[in-house]
């Protein structure tokens, strides 16, 4: 049996990923998608947050990473590192830890906190063996109704209650982000100070993956009111303001991830009610 090492992945390596994640997850992930993903992020000026697990055969079986977010919080700017989906081959499922550790031990302390959204097999590992804490999140969702359009006091109360997690998102950022992402198309929606971006999921559902200030926004063309006989989903990290939206309609869906998180730099004034779907790779 070959053995198995572990080393920070070269640009090479990431864009040579897509025979494992194929043989994972069932799909092509083409090398567009994978430059994108992993090498273009403004955030991290070039450097790789990619861990990989590679026989002496030379064959990569196992891939984890991290990817840089920056955060503002009262003028302050922090460096949050998401940890993406592990892939590991069929029959080296021992390695996930293993990989995970060698990870967070050569690049860690190069954020102020990491962060994740695991599935039910990897919680525990997080929480367990990686120091994570377990943070308060919900996904919600309201159906479409007459009461509730562009010009209600209903969708006026809702949405003060949503841009009040309003942050500066960086326009470079929101560039890659948003108007790059090579799957998903989103949009933007003004309101009031905020601007509030949103993509089409499924047919009838839209998902409001994040709220940023005006001064956030870059030169784009793709303002646009959301179709309102859709239904609105929307992921919050505040209990306080999943209780007033249910007050005005909404219900928690079921979901299978768990938001984490592990502070590695004291931050005097975190507010773990700012995380958005934005701040997510699976949205």
């Amino acid at each position: 049996m070959s053995s198995i090492r572990y080393k920070i992945a070269t640009e090479d390596d990431i864009l040579s990923l897509s025979e494992l994640f194929l043989n994972v997850y069932g799909e092509i992930y083409s090398e567009k998608e994978l430059h994108w993903r992993y090498l273009n992020n403004p955030v991290q000026k070039g450097k790789l947050y990619n861990c990989i697990a590679i026989t002496d055969c030379k064959e990569i079986v196992g891939h984890t990473g991290f990817i840089k977010h920056t955060f503002v919080i009262n003028g302050k700017t922090y460096y949050g590192g998401l940890t993406v989906g592990s892939a590991v081959k069929k029959n080296n499922s021992g390695i996930f830890a293993p990989m995970y550790n060698y990870l967070e031990k050569s690049l860690g302390n190069e954020f102020d906190f990491l962060y994740g959204y695991p599935n039910q097999n990897s919680y525990p590992f997080f929480i367990k063996l990686f120091g994570y804490a377990k943070l308060y999140s919900s996904m919600l969702q309201i159906e479409p109704s007459n009461d509730f359009t562009f010009e209600s006091d209903k969708f006026n109360r809702i949405f003060d209650i949503i841009v009040s997690s309003s942050r500066h998102i960086e326009p470079d950022f929101l560039l890659w982000r948003i108007i790059d992402n090579p799957l998903h198309k989103y949009y933007y929606y003004k309101y009031k100070d905020s601007i509030v971006f949103w993509k089409m999921y499924n047919e009838n559902e839209i998902d409001i993956v994040g709220i940023s200030s005006v001064s956030s926004i870059v030169n784009i063309d793709r303002e646009m009111t959301f179709p309102m006989n859709s239904r609105i989903n929307i992921l919050l990290t505040s209990e306080q303001k999943r209780n007033k939206l249910k007050k005005e309609g909404f219900y928690p869906l079921m979901s299978s991830n768990n938001y984490v998180i592990k502070i590695n730099r004291l931050i005097s004034d975190f507010d773990p009610t700012f995380f958005q779907m934005l701040d997510l790779d699976l949205f």
